[in-house]
């Protein structure tokens, strides 16, 4: 009884979380930045450090809802994380 109990408020936790998330969809030559993972921020810029890097042009959208960006300078890289400017 206590394994589907817990299954129920997964679910239900699952579905409530689920109705805030707003799905985006990106055009090609979109100008969007990308969120800056843990690894990648700067340990001497402390907490006020910035959590986005960008901007990058969107140069090609893949079938699993990813896209590949391009930054302004030409240089291209695959990256699944980002949002409008």
């Amino acid at each position: 009884m206590a394994r589907i109990r817990e299954e129920a408020t997964k679910l239900r936790a699952a579905r409530r979380y689920n109705t805030k998330v707003q799905p985006q969809a990106f055009q090609l030559g979109d100008l969007v930045c990308q969120i800056r993972g843990e690894a990648r921020k700067d340990p001497r810029a402390g907490k006020l450090g910035p959590n986005w890097e960008g901007p990058f042009k969107v140069t090609t959208s893949l079938d699993n809802k990813a896209y590949k960006l391009q930054e302004l300078d030409a240089k291209q890289f695959q990256e699944h994380g980002a949002q409008p400017i």
